[in-house]
């Protein structure tokens, strides 16, 4: 069995899940984001029929970072190289 913890768009991600999954956090109210690791490269999507962003953050050993901000529900997102 393949682990959720991935981004949905990589292969360790069951695709078979991928559906159930953008629909719940896109028909969530509040729901800013998910955020995501893994991959270890930046990535940003959204779903077809959603306006939610997926992000799938860089790893630390490539020297970058996401510096995120929340401020009054409204959120954002650099990339940080160092």
């Amino acid at each position: 069995m393949k682990k959720g913890k991935s981004s949905p768009t990589s292969s360790d991600f069951d695709e078979n899940l991928v559906d159930d999954y953008s629909a719940t956090f896109g028909n969530a109210t509040g729901f800013l984001t998910s955020f995501h690791a893994h991959n270890h490269v930046f990535e940003e999507f959204r779903f077809e029929n959603f306006t939610t962003p997926y992000v799938t953050t860089n790893a630390i050993g490539s020297n970058e970072f996401l510096l995120v901000e929340i401020v009054n529900k409204k959120l954002s997102f650099e990339q940080i190289s160092f």
